[in-house]
């Protein structure tokens, strides 16, 4: 239960933070928004560590007042041989305002 709830956290502050990479740029306009995607994934993916190579990405709640961004990885599992239960997937959806200068 532990492991999966540090999964779950890890998972959310990974999430957050590439979001919030994204939304940094908003200052820039939509389209280093968008040409910062690749970068904010590749940071995911580093907080993640192993399981992030398997993680997928969902920006398509994003407009140009929030990113949105949906980040989903393999659920940890352990067990023993012959007892392995796989519980499927750990999603997290987080939301960013986009920075503005006022």
């Amino acid at each position: 239960m532990l492991i999966g709830l540090y999964a779950r956290s890890a998972l959310a502050a990974a999430a957050f933070d590439g979001a919030r990479l994204v939304a940094t740029r908003g200052v820039e306009g939509l389209d280093a928004m968008e040409a910062a995607r690749p970068e904010a994934e590749g940071r995911v993916r580093q907080l993640l560590g192993t399981a992030g190579l398997q993680a997928t990405f969902d920006w398509s709640g994003t407009d140009p007042a929030f990113v949105v961004l949906r980040v989903s990885i393999p659920a940890p599992s352990i067990g023993w041989p012959g007892f392995h239960h796989t519980p499927g997937r750990l999603d997290r959806t987080v939301r960013v305002r986009v920075e503005a200068l006022r």
